[in-house]
């Protein structure tokens, strides 16, 4: 019997040290394994339950477009050509006023000729895309103010009338042009985008020139004068391209300061119109050269989706 209880007693001790710390949450984990029989249980510790990991997704760098505006400044780098055809001068005055002989613009008959065409100013609007981290486009539409082209000249004949008197005359043709451009542009962006970001591009295009041109030559010989008189407009559509250079200051993840140089290329336009003044009158035709312009431009970019 003692042998029995010897066996008996510590089991049923264990038993009730176990139940003891069950029914003791407030126990912590050193007094727990302190207990005897116990130590056995130290890796059956609370194992909290998963949490949920969310679904990676794809994260868009950047935008996909922008919207664009830009001023600007233009500068003749080559001065356009100035041609004029069909009028014909000491021709058709009546007895006064019709030469020994006859000449055309900037024939003999001229003593001086000069023209000029003055700079512009100029803006417009494009929207664009970026196709790689550095290579975007845009297409733009510009509107440019007027440019006029003031041609000036003197002249002389001698009359056929009796006596051969000399006609002296004085001629101003005046071609005033307000165009639109219309180009589709690509850049490189020398540098990764960021708050500085320098570039390089070019475009081609199209450019609508709408011309309005006045013509006055005044002639005198002896006490009688003579006024040969014509205005009229016309448009036509022509090539444009342009070759470009600047940098990008971006202040926002949106915002952008656009400063660049652009070399642009415009062909010529002419305008044609018949004269008053003569007793029979004239068609006549002038023609204002291709010419490169220089422009300094300053513009604003706005990302979107």
């Amino acid at each position: 019997m003692k042998i029995l209880s010897a066996f008996v007693a510590p089991i049923a001790l264990a038993a009730l040290i176990g139940d003891a710390a069950a029914q003791s949450p407030e126990l912590d984990l050193g007094t727990r394994m302190a207990l005897p029989f116990y130590a056995g249980l130290k890796d059956m510790s609370d194992i909290p339950a998963p949490i949920p990991v969310p679904e990676a997704h794809p994260v868009r760098e950047g935008f996909n477009y922008y919207l664009r505006t830009d001023i600007g400044y233009g500068m003749q780098g080559s001065r356009p050509s100035f041609t004029e055809a069909g009028r014909v001068y000491g021709l058709g005055g009546g007895t006064t006023f019709s030469g020994t002989s006859t000449f055309g613009y900037g024939g003999s008959g001229f003593s001086s000729l000069s023209d000029k065409t003055n700079d512009s100013f100029g803006g417009g609007v494009g929207f664009g895309a970026y196709f790689t981290p550095r290579l975007r486009g845009d297409l733009t539409l510009e509107f440019r103010g007027q440019r006029t082209t003031d041609v000036y000249g003197t002249y002389s004949y001698t009359s056929s009338s009796g006596g051969n008197p000399t006609v002296n005359g004085s001629l101003h043709d005046s071609l005033r042009s307000v165009s639109t451009v219309g180009l589709v542009n690509g850049y490189i962006d020398l540098l990764p985008r960021g708050g500085i970001t320098p570039y390089v591009g070019g475009g081609i295009g199209l450019v609508y020139h709408q011309v309005d041109r006045s013509y006055l030559a005044h002639e005198t010989s002896g006490g009688s004068t003579l006024d040969i008189t014509g205005s009229q407009g016309t448009g036509r559509t022509a090539f444009a391209a342009a070759a470009n250079a600047g940098i990008t200051f971006s202040f926002d993840h949106r915002w952008a300061i656009d400063l660049n140089y652009r070399a642009l290329y415009l062909q010529g336009a002419s305008a044609t119109l018949t004269t008053k003044g003569l007793t029979t009158n004239q068609v006549t035709t002038a023609t204002i050269g291709d010419n490169w312009e220089h422009q300094i431009r300053l513009g604003l970019r706005f990302n979107i989706w």
